[in-house]
């Protein structure tokens, strides 16, 4: 290994890393005008889930993301890790902060799906519909090149199907997190609901909340310079502390 080569490597592993994880449907180019305003002296990371962007790997269990998600922090090696999570990409952080506690520094949830609360009779619905379509198409004999361009839509169904599932299981958990957390909540956010989301809130012992008025699901593109800035100030309590 060259001088340059380990002085990068040890600069890396006593950085504070931000990794961002995307929801659903969804991939890490969702947060490209997040990263965009970002100061430069963040390190930060976004990530495709399982089934989505450019992973090469089928959607999969919660447990399951937690595990690939924290594979792919540990090959950037890193001193303190801050997850930040957007809608179903915050339950991944949960999972992992649960499975993962001693891992993680700190926590940024937007719009976040938590506990059971936050699965809305669409969901169910979905879930439903999305099997019983799959079952019906026999989407697995389909050519390569088709099933590729539906893939979003096949992982969506897939991760519906799971959510009940995993989101019970989760919820009987989540009480064991201390982890500090910053929760980035848009007032008016009609697709997940707002019960869900305090549920999670009170769940979370080591939590705090911050509404936004007049911003909906969609916090990350109404609202992107409040969630670069707690980001940030995350970020910063976390380099303060090191």
């Amino acid at each position: 290994m060259s001088i340059q080569n380990a002085m990068t490597e040890a600069s890396h592993s006593e950085t504070v890393l931000v990794i961002l994880i995307h929801g659903q449907p969804g991939t890490a180019k969702d947060f490209d005008d997040i990263i965009a305003r970002m100061p430069r002296n963040v390190r930060i990371e976004a990530y495709d889930r399982p089934g989505w962007g450019e992973s090469p790997l089928r959607a999969t269990t919660l447990a399951n993301n937690a595990r690939l998600l924290m594979s792919f922090a540990h090959s950037k090696n890193f001193s303190k890790l801050i997850l930040v999570g957007y809608s179903y990409g915050a339950a991944v952080a949960v999972r992992s902060a649960i499975d993962f506690p001693n891992q993680i520094a700190a926590m940024v949830l937007i719009a976040p799906v938590g506990g059971v609360s936050s699965i809305s009779l669409m969901d169910h619905f979905l879930a439903k519909a999305g099997s019983v379509i799959r079952k019906i198409s026999l989407y697995s004999h389909w050519p390569a090149n088709v099933q590729m361009r539906t893939r979003p839509l096949v992982s969506f169904q897939i991760e519906q199907e799971l959510l009940h599932h995993d989101l019970t299981q989760m919820s009987n958990q989540i009480e064991t997190v201390e982890i500090p957390t910053i929760m980035v909540v848009g007032a008016d956010d009609f697709f997940n609901p707002l019960g869900g989301t305090l549920a999670l809130h009170e769940m979370l012992r080591n939590s705090r909340m911050r509404l936004i008025p007049g911003a909906g699901h969609m916090v990350l593109i109404q609202s992107p310079e409040t969630v670069v800035a707690e980001i940030y100030n995350v970020w910063s309590e976390i380099n303060e502390r090191r």
